[in-house]
């Protein structure tokens, strides 16, 4: 028993002598990728990632990006201090991807302060000296206006006036918005390519990330968030083929670029697409009802009106009924069937012997 008692005692001595040592905050020294550069406005810090031509982005090979993309594109995206913009927003890391020979080079230039903002701004605005083509996601409503306050902020001028702008997101919706519950760059990158990131940061933490940072000084902190914003690039060039280029699929993509082309004028395109469309019942059941009842509306129309086949077109209408019994649908149907059945109506009856 007095052994049990002098180990107890022993191991007391111990818990205490641990809970009155001082604690230091544990330091990580995993510096960030790259390196300090200069330019006549200061210091700044720059990193590269690079995906060589036979490197896959999931399912996407990066030598494909040749096919469409040219090394005069840049694929812009950032990171910033907040998510809603404004004058008092900083965009801390800068990323810019460009195609290269041998595949496809992401290049990050990062304020570790906010002092080094105007270091960043001159040196990326002189590299996108060559470039005749951005394209993002997103851009138009949220980097670039950002990117454009901050240089004018800097008294600099904007590197992006001159250049034409590719925004993804509006094709990307146009194309997806009715087969896929998001189209946010990361959900699209894992239903198109395949693509399932691992231990990514999710974006709405990245600005308190910058800020821890800040006060601690640690870089590990960060280094999540480079990797996220060079998959987010790379992910942006994928698309730029993708988008354009590969066969539509899916009814929901069809119904959904016929709208677009609908709205440009390009009626018989759109019609083409919505019929091949609803000869896929079992993905074009699946749309919003909404859709399906705007897509056999439209259908009916053309078939009334341009091919003049009402009795065509009357199939149309009753199943837009169907879907939406509303007056209008009604009256449709009613004024098809009155024209379907009028030839038999009018003929004229055989002589009588």
């Amino acid at each position: 028993m007095d052994d049990l008692r002098a180990q107890l005692a022993l191991l007391k001595q111990r818990l205490d002598r641990q809970r009155s040592a001082p604690v230091e905050e544990e330091f990580i020294e995993d510096p960030l990728p790259g390196e300090e550069v200069s330019s006549p406005l200061g210091t700044h810090w720059e990193a590269f990632t690079h995906w060589d031509n036979l490197r896959r982005h999931g399912s996407f090979e990066i030598s494909t990006l040749s096919e469409v993309a040219q090394p005069n594109w840049a694929f812009l995206d950032t990171e910033t201090t907040g998510l809603a913009g404004g004058a008092g927003t900083l965009a801390f890391l800068v990323g810019v991807g460009r195609l290269t020979s041998r595949g496809f080079t992401v290049k990050q230039y990062f304020s570790r302060d906010f002092d080094e903002e105007a270091s960043v701004l001159h040196t990326l605005a002189e590299d996108l000296r060559d470039a005749d083509t951005l394209v993002t996601y997103n851009g138009k409503s949220f980097d670039v206006p950002l990117l454009e306050t901050r240089y004018t902020l800097a008294r600099q001028r904007t590197p992006f006036a001159r250049m034409e702008h590719l925004d993804l997101l509006y094709d990307a919706r146009r194309r997806w918005k009715l087969r896929y519950d998001s189209c946010r760059l990361v959900e699209l990158e894992s239903q198109v390519f395949g693509l399932e990131r691992q231990g990514d940061v999710p974006g709405s933490l990245i600005p308190q990330l910058y800020f821890e940072f800040l006060r601690t000084r640690q870089p590990h902190r960060l280094v999540p968030v480079f990797r996220h914003n060079a998959l987010d690039i790379v992910s942006l060039a994928c698309l730029s083929v993708v988008v354009p280029r590969t066969e539509l699929t899916h009814a929901a993509e069809m119904v959904g670029i016929a709208r677009w082309l609908k709205k440009q004028g390009q009626a018989a395109e759109a019609i083409e697409l919505l019929e091949r469309a609803h000869s896929r019942p079992a993905e074009f059941m699946h749309l919003p009802a909404a859709r399906q009842y705007e897509a056999l509306v439209e259908l009916a129309k053309h078939y009334e009106r341009t091919r003049k086949e009402p009795a065509r077109a009357l199939e149309f209408a009753i199943e837009a009924r169907l879907m939406n019994g509303c007056d209008e649908a009604r009256r449709r149907e009613e004024r098809l069937r009155r024209k379907a059945t009028a030839p038999l109506l009018q003929s004229p009856r055989p002589p009588v012997e």
